[in-house]
């Protein structure tokens, strides 16, 4: 590549055209990258609903089950409540790990693309996040792990100030 740059980057007019082409190699590269991450991420969701269900059916299960001494229900409901609020913090640390990729995806492809006559993303990325403040992560997929998290928080209170009422089984 080029001996002059700016910021790092060789100025657009130097280059050559095998530079140019390693460039929309890279930019290509980039772009399945991020599809990647976006199909990562959808994907997740449906298994960290699915493990949190689990927790929450396990939950269920034991308060009901009257085969378990209610010292043994104190222990097994303490420790799947404590095991859902460890993955609804996991899960809020992947969403926050997604996020910081997809940024540093973004960032990338917007500095490849102004060694491109159109730049397509950089206009995308633009009218769709930039502009109006939004993050890349949609409220929904916060709102999902953080309900859980409420959910775990209110049985865990009332496993400690109504403990006898909340292993007793329902009376349906």
């Amino acid at each position: 590549m080029a001996n002059k740059s700016v910021l790092g980057f060789p100025l657009v007019e130097e280059l050559t055209e095998d530079d140019k082409a390693r460039i929309f190699e890279q930019y290509k590269l980039l772009i399945d990258s991020l599809d990647n991450t976006n199909t990562i991420r959808e994907n997740s969701n449906q298994f960290w609903m699915a493990v949190n269900g689990l927790c929450i059916s396990g939950i269920a299960y034991i308060k009901e089950n009257q085969m378990f001494p209610n010292h043994h229900k104190l222990l097994f409901l303490s420790t799947l409540i404590v095991l859902g609020i460890f993955l609804c913090f996991s899960w809020f640390n992947f969403l926050n790990t997604i996020k910081y990729t997809t940024y540093i995806r973004n960032n990338m492809l917007i500095k490849l693309e102004n060694y491109f006559p159109i730049k397509v993303f950089t206009q995308i990325f633009n009218l769709t996040e930039s502009e109006k403040g939004k993050s890349s992560l949609t409220l929904k997929e916060m709102l999902v792990p953080s309900a859980f998290l409420v959910g775990y928080f209110c049985f865990a209170l009332f496993l400690c100030f109504f403990t006898e009422e909340t292993m007793a089984p329902s009376k349906i």
